[in-house]
């Protein structure tokens, strides 16, 4: 395949690594205005307040990977 790969987009959420990179979000794409790195806590804590189904999908696309929570430390 000859395609370029786009670039990994990970938020911080709660002190959380995310990686957003593949999310589609329903609201359209508001994930492209933060950089790799960046703390999205407020701006999710504020759109989804008392959302079970952010709260679900927020868990499946946690990641509590030492390399990941390691970079997004290096780019902060």
């Amino acid at each position: 395949g000859g395609g370029t790969e786009r670039p990994r987009l990970r938020l911080k959420i709660r002190g959380q690594g995310v990686d957003v990179t593949d999310f589609q979000h329903p609201g359209g794409d508001v994930i492209a205005h933060y950089s790799d790195g960046q703390d999205a806590t407020d701006a999710f804590e504020t759109f989804h307040n008392r959302s079970r189904k952010a709260e679900r999908t927020l868990a499946a696309n946690a990641t509590r990977s030492a390399k990941l929570t390691s970079a997004m430390r290096s780019s902060s």
